[in-house]
């Protein structure tokens, strides 16, 4: 856990406490955090931070998760950064989705305990 230190996670949510819980979880965890509060604003901080994961919401105004997604997804300097979406959309055929649609290395549904965010970071980054 000693080398996650250095990481450094982009937390896109509109619900600002969700960004707060998730950044409380991380930075316990020896994180270094950024947020966004919508899409635009984590397209803005992409310009500017050199990210090893993003973690982001699916249901936001203005532009979604799977809008977000493509957008970095589509940019040869974000397009390897690792994705984990964070939704309470949890119908088998939105996994699927997120997936094999928008190639998402990891798909957690809310609510979520810190157990479960901390295995989908530890199978994404590894430990």
């Amino acid at each position: 856990m000693d080398n996650w230190t250095s990481k450094k996670i982009l937390i896109v949510d509109d619900d600002e406490s969700m960004r707060h819980l998730t950044e409380t979880i991380l930075s316990a965890n020896n994180f270094s955090i950024i947020q966004a509060a919508d899409g635009w604003q984590a397209l803005e901080m992409l310009k500017t931070h050199k990210l090893d994961l993003i973690i982001t919401d699916l249901m936001m105004p203005q532009l979604n998760g799977y809008e977000l997604i493509e957008k970095i997804r589509a940019d040869p300097e974000t397009k390897n950064i690792p994705i984990i979406l964070v939704t309470s959309k949890s119908d088998p055929d939105d996994i699927s989705c997120g997936y094999h649609e928008h190639k998402v290395e990891y798909y957690i549904t809310k609510p979520f305990s810190n157990q479960q965010l901390m295995a989908g970071i530890r199978l994404v980054l590894g430990d």
